[in-house]
């Protein structure tokens, strides 16, 4: 069997040694500060090691005939929606907002599923986040100030 190193096998391998990178740095931490790297990187790095055993073992595929310029430009558009949501709104409202937007208006999932995976979303952010580890998330431009434009009526 040949195997042909493609982008989704470069780019997996790369996201494994920076998880396995990240987990290594948090081994040398104290237990606290090591809790959150090894939160985000153990899953992290089995997730990306799955990956890279799936592509290594799927057939090498055949590369369109023009240039995927769309898909990225789409990808990218809603990268930068969801980076200047997280800036107006905050993690905690942009993520379920967002997700939900990209999963029924990108990827024609049912409102059903995705809602329950916006909901996920929140559950992940505000559940692990905010309450398991209290870790301050950024709140966003616009709620602060709509919450003193109506305290201070």
């Amino acid at each position: 069997m040949t195997t042909t190193i493609n982008g989704r096998v470069a780019l997996a391998s790369l996201m494994l040694a920076i998880f396995v990178g990240m987990d290594a740095m948090a081994a040398t931490y104290p237990f606290k500060a090591a809790l959150m790297p090894l939160v985000v990187g153990i899953p992290g790095a089995l997730l990306c090691l799955f990956r890279l055993l799936i592509e290594l073992r799927r057939a090498p595929v055949v590369a369109p005939a023009g240039p995927p310029i769309r898909r990225e430009l789409v990808l990218l558009g809603w990268w930068a929606i969801f980076i200047a949501g997280i800036v107006l709104f905050g993690f905690v409202i942009a993520t379920p907002v967002l997700l939900y937007a990209y999963l029924r208006f990108e990827s024609g999932e049912p409102h059903w599923r995705a809602l329950l995976i916006a909901a996920g979303g929140l559950a992940v952010v505000y559940g692990i986040f905010v309450t398991a580890l209290q870790v301050q998330l950024w709140p966003g431009f616009l709620p602060p100030l709509v919450s003193d434009l109506l305290v201070n009526q």
